[in-house]
């Protein structure tokens, strides 16, 4: 069983990443970080930079993990949801953003989906309005 994170390198992505470390120490179970790239275009280097930066983070927990790329082209909700049920995830964390400038929610395609379709509990993450 794992907790699978989908990752984007949003602000809340970053918040839920630290409450996804938390919940696999707490379950024992296995991280697997799911890495969705947000810029467009054939970049490597920022996603080699992601990657990086995420490796280096959880490798300083005390936990075992995985991080894994969405190949480009593939639909981000299947890729995670796929990920979920392969490896039995107990949870799946996501990070959620404001897209309101009144406070309010808009959730995205992708969010609705891993929400109505997760084979687990889907935790969510957002961060305060300043």
């Amino acid at each position: 069983m794992a907790v699978i994170m989908s990752y984007h390198g949003t602000v809340e992505s970053r918040a839920a990443l630290v409450e996804a470390v938390n919940l696999a120490k707490r379950l024992d179970e296995k991280l697997l970080c799911v890495y969705a790239q947000k810029h467009r275009g054939d970049d490597q280097a920022v996603d080699n930079q992601v990657m990086e930066v995420l490796h280096d983070a959880l490798g300083q927990e005390n936990l075992e993990y995985a991080v894994q790329l969405c190949p480009r082209g593939k639909d981000v909700s299947d890729y995670v949801l796929e990920a979920a049920r392969e490896n039995h995830a107990s949870y799946l964390v996501i990070g959620l953003a404001h897209r309101s400038h009144c406070g309010g929610m808009n959730i995205g395609p992708n969010a609705q989906r891993l929400l109505l379709e997760a084979p687990c509990p889907v935790v969510t993450y957002t961060t305060k309005l300043n």
